[in-house]
């Protein structure tokens, strides 16, 4: 089980990487997964986690915290990393791999759904 000072972690980790990894100059957004935008949602533990990434010093010089992130919009391009714990990020991956499974299917299927 992840811990709020984990997820802090992990926020800058991702910030780091996306840094790296993008042709884009801007900073990357980065967002902690929850069940809406508003500072009252989410459980302890992204409470907790939202407090301590934005307490963090000099986090404007590695990424732009976006706070919240509902799962409808994580690949809207509102953000460009997505903090969550090893449980509910590999729900998330599982249910994303199974929709491109079930798109792929209804496409070379051909037929309407």
């Amino acid at each position: 089980d992840c811990k709020p000072e984990h997820l802090r972690d992990f926020a800058v980790m991702g910030a780091l990487f996306a840094q790296v990894d993008r042709k884009s100059t801007d900073l990357p957004r980065v967002g902690i997964l929850s069940n809406g935008e508003e500072r009252s949602k989410g459980n302890d533990l992204t409470r907790a986690a939202m407090a301590l990434t934005e307490a963090l010093p000099h986090y404007s010089k590695i990424g732009r915290f976006q706070g919240y992130v509902e799962g409808k919009e994580i690949f809207k391009g509102i953000v460009d990393v997505v903090v969550t714990d090893g449980f509910v990020g590999n729900v998330m991956l599982k249910s994303v791999e199974g929709l491109g499974s079930a798109v792929v299917k209804i496409l070379k299927s051909g037929s309407e759904y």
